[in-house]
């Protein structure tokens, strides 16, 4: 891979041909791999940089400046969402094995198996080899078992968006599945609606450094004596509002541990060491381009009692007319509309991007130093002010849970 002389590489600069791409900021790019699937000449590649993060390189020497990478970006050009007047639902899966196995309510179960059932594709995230996140295709009940549940790391799309592409042109009905940058990546490489085509992102926090999950899995495997065989993001032995990271070794042993006491949960959920463009998110929205978004339904036992479900209750939003039409197909399932707004009230990731841990930077340093200082307890701790907030709503809402 070539970069033109006096770039700053670590900033990751993608230069094609006559500086056809330049990103000035790491947070211009959302690694969602629409500019490496959409090149004809194959020269555009996604590589990780000091963080783990993947931006894209250009091999110059092949590039014909035809710029479709720049037509596809997402950031440089976002598509529309359509003017459809979205509804909220309160949903759960009647399966509750299915829900234990979920993050929440088991929404995308229900979805992804209609799809399957219908003789379509769906794509999903899953933990393949050592554990990477990485875009897979499914087309049996099966396969998308491993799509089930958080993957809180960022997945490797690779070939995932022209693999889609072709089965839409063969009519093959297709479910894709990830985060709002995914998704809009996705059609905007797509650049036509396809009625065939299905798509739900998620209300997403951010995405962390898969260089950092790395380094975690090998913390763990060192502390077990074993490598991970197996890897549960939201297990729920502790309950679906307190749940847990949970592995099981090739050696038999397993390990679980709740959000509270985990070393990678603490540095996601305080901010740690997330994508750059996730502080600057740009798809962040209640109206969006997918047909669906569906997230944990926080504070369901406050606004809608009955819904309650200790196994977790989803919140789906439907955003277009095909999505409303498979959603109202699905059976085996409670739901019922509610307004959107309480999403935004008690889900503020669905507006609002994360604010940058003041401790970043060191963070990092001190995780390239190859040293156990990435360990450090003030990397995983919320600010004074913010902690206290969280804790004393934390503390109303037991208070308000027991009457």
């Amino acid at each position: 891979m070539s970069i033109d002389k006096g770039v700053d590489t670590k900033c990751c600069h993608i230069f094609a041909k006559y500086n056809m791409i330049k990103l000035n900021q790491k947070s211009d790019c959302c690694g969602c791999y629409a500019c490496e699937n959409i090149c004809p000449q194959k020269c555009i590649v996604l590589k990780p940089d000091d963080e783990g993060f993947s931006y894209p390189f250009v091999e110059r020497e092949k590039c014909t400046n035809c710029e479709l990478c720049v037509s596809v970006c997402p950031i440089l050009r976002k598509t529309q969402p359509t003017d459809y007047q979205r509804v909220g639902y309160a949903f759960i899966n009647n399966n509750a094995q299915k829900r234990f196995n979920s993050s929440s309510g088991a929404f995308f179960s229900a979805l992804s198996e209609k799809i399957v059932e219908d003789g379509g594709h769906v794509f999903g995230c899953v933990f393949g080899d050592n554990q990477t996140a990485v875009h897979i295709e499914a087309t049996t009940k099966a396969q998308l078992e491993p799509m089930q549940g958080s993957k809180y790391v960022q997945s490797s799309i690779g070939n995932s968006f022209s693999r889609c592409k072709e089965l839409l042109k063969n009519g093959e009905k297709v479910l894709f599945t990830g985060t709002p940058c995914q998704i809009n990546g996705l059609h905007s490489f797509l650049k036509k609606d396809y009625a065939n085509l299905y798509t739900m992102d998620f209300i997403c926090h951010g995405v962390p450094s898969p260089k950092v999950w790395e380094i975690y899995i090998k913390y763990v495997e060192k502390k077990n004596s074993s490598k991970v065989e197996t890897v549960y993001s939201r297990r729920k032995y502790f309950g679906w509002e307190k749940y847990s990271l949970m592995f099981k070794f090739k050696n038999g042993k397993e390990y679980c541990v709740s959000t509270d006491n985990d070393v990678f949960l603490q540095l996601f959920n305080h901010d740690t060491c997330l994508r750059p463009s996730c502080h600057k998110c740009k798809f962040r929205d209640v109206n969006r381009i997918s047909d669906f978004t569906a997230a944990d339904f926080w504070s369901v036992w406050r606004i809608m009692p009955d819904f309650y479900d200790k196994n977790g209750t989803s919140f789906v939003i439907v955003h277009s007319k095909k999505g409303n039409e498979i959603f109202n197909s699905i059976s085996n399932c409670r739901k019922q509309k509610f307004d959107i707004s309480i999403a935004a009230k008690y889900n503020p990731s669905l507006l609002s991007s994360p604010q940058e841990n003041r401790f970043r930077a060191e963070f990092f340093a001190n995780l390239n130093e190859n040293s156990d200082r990435w360990l450090k307890k003030k990397y995983r701790r919320y600010p004074l002010f913010k902690g206290l907030f969280i804790w004393l709503i934390e503390l109303k809402n037991k208070i308000l849970k027991k009457k």
